[in-house]
């Protein structure tokens, strides 16, 4: 999900269909079958300008009213940072796949710690 506009002639970057993955998410949660969103990684891509992230946010409102909206950060840190929540009888865990997770990593041990 994301904010992609439908002519992107004015756009250095776009997320090619995201509009139209906004809008099934939304029929799918009329008709019972959404009861919650996890929503990883680059959330808008707003590059910086804050008219996006409105426009963005005025897009997943409908959503991230009805639902739980949940989002987990893109990891964008040199050395990755696992975390983990719970939703209901739910745990999830969010962890870098571009930093170390072997079993002496910092990442290891912070799921270790979580799932403890």
């Amino acid at each position: 999900m994301g904010k992609a506009p439908q002519d992107p002639s004015m756009e250095h970057y776009i997320q090619l269909g995201s509009i139209d993955v906004t809008r099934v998410v939304a029929k799918d949660m009329q008709s019972g079958k959404v009861y919650t969103i996890f929503h990883i990684g680059y959330i808008s891509y707003a590059t910086g300008f804050l008219v996006e992230w409105g426009f963005f946010l005025h897009l997943i409102k409908p959503l991230a009213s009805q639902v739980s909206y949940m989002t987990g950060p893109p990891l964008a840190t040199p050395r990755g940072i696992m975390q983990g929540r719970s939703l209901c009888s739910v745990h999830f865990i969010v962890m870098s796949t571009e930093h170390p997770w072997s079993e002496k990593s910092e990442q290891y041990y912070r799921m270790k710690r979580d799932l403890s």
